[in-house]
């Protein structure tokens, strides 16, 4: 629920004197100054600028404390925006405009909204600091900790996990919200630290909670109608059910708006380093997120997606410019490498296999074959499944581990036309050293915990890593 205003509008208050004609006035005002700095990120950042003229039309309220943002719309506070000076409502619009572009709307997943709030503020403001867009506000949360051109949402939330609580209010950081009202209503929230007081890093948790509130925050996309988002406590505004396709329509919508904005913000950009939001969502050595939303999002967002620029826009045609559409493909061949040194079992094996196949049945993943090679320190079995097949694991080797064999032997079989990979997935214990980055988007499933990795220097270069947990 997005965060209301902690005191009553001076608008609203019979006794201050304002009148409607005063509060029009200022409603007015707010939408010029709004106007003004979106203006600004467009000629200045349209890299955010040209996605927030699309997509993402203004609405007023005083439901919350200064901005907000489902992926429909923006909602702002016209008492708020008038008092801003103009470069940091630059920042703030295009933190929520960041937070579209991050999909921190539809990946939530149950977590703690305060506390995903807090880890996706601390991500969107390294990434506007290193971007230098605008005045970032002196009360807002950025920590150099969290550099937000490297580190994901979910390994900040992660990071943050390690060191909370449940809230004063009883709400647990890593439980829905349904869970919190049933924990509330049952009287079995635990309100203290261990000894009954708050250590420095509650506290300290507390205030960011607090300060994601009254900044920019983000809402769930609900599927509501965006001129009632803001009102969902409302009976009159019930929320609507929305589906896997709905939130993908949404997706498709806020990417191809997306690749608009990196094409103009390349043009006037020089000999600066091309711009690619992309880029930030795919960093290479230090996402960490739970393997199932990560397997999902690889094969469903990242190697499924591209700028066609043989289609042109028609909106953007119809006014003198060549910006591509978004098109989209299945898949071709799945690789998946199984290391079968000894370091995983059976039932891994199988997991990502069987969530594969649950991803093609509900028509989230399309693919004209899975590639299964079982390797050690040589790939001694390779199996072809289409799609229909009853995708079952069967082990075929033991011993050491060597990724360049199985690199080299996709490679080879590629060349020689008997597969054509979209994409590798590694299911590996990581203990090996890592080859060239080969010519197509890897996802290394790793049974082995992050912070050994890290201890151990297990990290590779590029491709995105998950934890594979069963």
């Amino acid at each position: 629920m997005t965060p209301k205003p902690k005191g009553q509008s001076k608008y609203d208050d019979p006794n201050s004197g304002y009148t409607n004609v005063d509060r029009s006035f200022m409603e007015q005002r707010a939408k010029r100054r709004y106007v003004e700095a979106q203006t600004y990120l467009v000629r200045k950042i349209p890299v955010l600028g040209i996605p927030l003229l699309e997509k993402l039309p203004p609405k007023q309220s005083y439901k919350v404390q200064a901005m907000a943002t489902d992926g429909t719309c923006i909602i702002y506070n016209p008492e708020w925006v008038v008092q801003q000076p103009l470069l940091e409502l630059v920042h703030v619009i295009a933190h929520e405009v960041a937070h579209v572009a991050f999909k921190h709307m539809t990946r939530r997943k149950g977590r703690c909204q305060k506390l995903w709030n807090v880890a996706t503020d601390y991500q969107v403001n390294s990434y506007l600091d290193l971007m230098g867009v605008g005045q970032m506000p002196k009360d807002c949360l950025y920590d150099v900790k969290y550099n937000g051109m490297l580190m994901s949402s979910d390994a900040i939330y992660n990071d943050l996990l390690e060191n909370s609580k449940p809230d004063p209010k009883g709400e647990d950081p890593d439980k829905d919200e349904e869970e919190q009202e049933a924990k509330q209503g049952d009287g079995d929230s635990d309100d203290s630290s261990e000894g009954g007081q708050d250590t420095p890093e509650d506290t300290r948790l507390e205030k960011e909670m607090e300060i994601a509130a009254s900044y920019g925050w983000v809402e769930d996309y609900d599927g509501s109608d965006p001129e009632a988002f803001g009102d969902a406590d409302d009976e009159d505004n019930p929320t609507v059910s929305i589906t896997p396709a709905d939130i993908e329509q949404l997706e498709a919508e806020i990417e191809e708006a997306i690749a608009h904005g990196e094409f103009a913000h390349n043009k006037i950009s020089g000999d600066q380093p091309p711009v690619s939001i992309n880029g930030v969502l795919e960093p290479a050595n230090i996402e960490v997120v739970d393997w199932e939303d990560a397997l999902q999002e690889f094969l469903t967002e990242k190697v499924k997606t591209f700028k066609n620029w043989n289609r042109p826009h028609k909106k953007w045609l119809q006014q003198g410019f060549w910006l591509p559409s978004k098109g989209s493909y299945g898949l071709k061949d799945i690789v998946i490498m199984n290391d079968e040194s000894g370091s995983m079992n059976e039932e891994e094996n199988q997991a990502c296999l069987t969530n594969i196949d649950e991803l093609n049945q509900q028509g989230l993943v399309t693919f004209d074959r899975v590639v299964l090679m079982h390797f050690t320190t040589s790939v001694s079995h390779i199996e072809y499944f289409e799609p229909g097949d009853d995708l079952i694991y069967k082990r075929h080797s033991s011993g050491g581990t060597c990724f360049d064999t199985v690199f080299k032997k996709a490679k080879e079989l590629e060349d020689d036309s008997l597969i054509d990979p979209s994409c590798y997935i590694v299911m590996t214990d990581m203990y090996d050293w890592f080859p060239p980055e080969p010519d197509h988007p890897v996802l290394w499933m790793s049974v082995t915990k992050p912070e050994v990795l890290y201890a151990n220097d297990l990290i590779p270069n590029y491709g995105k890593i998950t934890h594979l947990q069963i």
